[in-house]
């Protein structure tokens, strides 16, 4: 779960101190999802000029795959 996961695992971690360090990455993972988070959210409020969002489904294939692309200008 995106944001909120690091610190459920860290809530629900044994308590008793132990000699890997999984407490601290938690955190530290906590704190670089909210950090994107937040950058994410900051990055669409503000638009970069006067342009209208677009968002475009394409076909995509090559020698190996067929599909389809998403592909937008924010």
């Amino acid at each position: 779960m995106p944001i909120a996961g690091p610190w459920i695992q860290l809530a629900v971690k044994p308590t008793a101190f132990d000699s890997d360090d999984r407490g601290t990455w938690l955190i530290f993972d906590g704190l670089l999802q909210a950090a994107g988070a937040a950058l994410l959210i900051a990055g669409i409020a503000t638009s970069g000029g006067d342009e209208e969002p677009a968002l475009s489904i394409l076909p995509s294939a090559g020698p190996h795959h067929a599909g389809l692309s998403l592909a937008g200008r924010f």
